[in-house]
């Protein structure tokens, strides 16, 4: 023996061996099998999967903005005469108030002197036909005169012919038969140019009016009058200060509606829009970008962050981002807040003011779906109670989660017992004995009719 271990082939003949007898053990081992005859009947809770109303909801957060918001320029150049007293930052003022007002002295005379031009080219233009009127009788008298003279020279050359007057009484009657047609000519030359002249004058008068509605427009220009409901933002001119074209003057902002510009991860907008059939073709045209929104029907409610309870106000949803913003990867949902300034509670509901952080609640109308809770999802398993109650896993596809709830997609049916406490450990076919929770059941109804989950 001792030679035996002696030898070189003896270490790995030893190792072989052993190697060999532990296969053999493990195969000749029998399966463990476990007999769910002999296991005891485990208690389980389970609700029924069923297709329910439910309402998709989605959280997101903007900053409050106005609507419209009035950064009001001067339009000519001047010294300021005249400013609102209530004419500074944070002040209400109602529609159509003046508020600042610029010297219209040179606007006034270059009005009056283009009142004055207007009256010479109509004057100019009265002048021309009363000298149409003129000319044309001036021509009638001169072409009868003509008429006369051609009658006279007519004659006397018929006298001539008989010998009754000399040769020079024809020339004269000639020259002076010349001289009526020069005079006809020249007077038709006067008609003829009238036209072109009284053109020119409508055209003078045209520029004036021009220039009156212009320089009335320009005194219209140098005051300042609130087109809505305003709040006053920043002021940035004073009194007796010379402002030119272009100069900011003050902001206002129109207290009939703000906007808040959401946020919205793209997966948390989704199923807001999931499975409404009138919208599948909304984004292909952007003529149907409003009906798009119409069609959606989205409830929006707008929370004060860190505010009071009472600090929430009804919102619609008025325009939806055409793209991603590029840094957050989010959609912007715009909501609109009418009447901000309405229904103010001091303490507890203060007005909805520019600039304020908010939370906005996008609430879809209810859909027909398959929710179950989202604790009986078991990395993307569901336990259920089969017919013979006993255990069975499957798989399941979600189509979204919302709180507590999950939206399954493909896997389950109408009707299976939806297992909802965990089971450890989770082995398929042992016995259980199940006990439906009704009241758990109707709790996941009303969450999914409300979009609410319970805290």
């Amino acid at each position: 023996m001792k030679d035996f271990f002696r030898h070189r082939y003896s270490l790995p003949i030893i190792v072989i061996s052993a190697l060999l007898l532990v296969i053999i053990a493990v195969k000749l081992k029998p399966d463990l099998k476990h007999n769910p005859d002999q296991m005891p009947a485990r208690l389980v809770e389970f609700i029924y999967a069923q297709h329910i109303p439910h309402r998709a909801k989605a959280t997101a957060y903007g900053e409050v903005k106005p609507t419209t918001l009035l950064q009001a320029n001067a339009e000519v150049s001047g010294k300021i005469v005249y400013l609102h007293p209530q004419l500074k930052a944070g002040s209400v003022l109602p529609k159509d108030t003046l508020v600042l007002k610029i010297d219209q002295t040179n606007y006034q005379l270059a009005l009056a002197q283009a009142k004055a031009d207007l009256a010479a080219n109509k004057a100019a233009l009265s002048e021309l036909e009363i000298q149409q009127q003129n000319t044309t009788t001036s021509l009638k008298i001169a072409q009868r005169r003509l008429n006369l003279g051609e009658k006279e020279l007519k004659r006397k050359k018929n006298l001539l012919t008989q010998g009754s007057i000399s040769q020079s009484s024809v020339d004269n009657e000639e020259k002076n038969l010349l001289g009526l047609r020069q005079e006809v000519q020249n007077l038709k030359t006067q008609l003829a140019v009238l036209p072109a002249k009284q053109e020119v004058a409508l055209a003078k008068i045209a520029a004036s009016q021009a220039q009156i509605r212009e320089r009335q427009q320009n005194i219209l220009r140098t005051e300042q009058r609130l087109p809505f409901d305003s709040r006053i933002g920043k002021v940035l001119v004073e009194e007796e200060e010379y402002v030119s074209p272009g100069t900011p003057l003050f902001q206002a902002s129109d207290m009939a509606q703000v906007e808040i510009n959401a946020q919205l991860p793209l997966l948390h907008a989704r199923p807001l829009i999931l499975g409404i059939d009138q919208i599948k073709h909304a984004w292909d045209d952007a003529r149907q970008s409003q009906s798009f929104i119409d069609n959606i029907h989205l409830e929006a409610k707008v929370t004060m962050v860190g505010g009071p309870p009472e600090a929430h106000w009804p919102a619609r949803l008025v325009r939806v981002g055409e793209s991603l913003d590029p840094i957050s990867r989010t959609v912007s949902f715009v909501v609109a807040v009418d009447k901000p300034y309405e229904k103010i509670i001091p303490g507890k509901r203060p007005p909805l003011l520019s600039g304020i952080y908010t939370q906005v609640e996008l609430l879809a109308q209810p859909q027909l779906r398959l929710v179950i809770p989202r604790k009986a999802i078991h990395q993307n398993k569901v336990y259920l109670v089969n017919a013979e109650n006993e255990l069975e896993i499957r798989p399941v596809t979600l189509a979204f989660t919302q709180g507590e709830l999950a939206i399954i997609e493909h896997g389950l049916t109408e009707n299976e017992k939806v297992i909802i406490n965990d089971l450890i450990p989770a082995v398929a076919n042992i016995p259980l004995k199940p006990i439906h929770k009704q009241d758990y059941q109707n709790s996941i109804q009303q969450q999914a009719a409300t979009g609410e989950t319970t805290k």
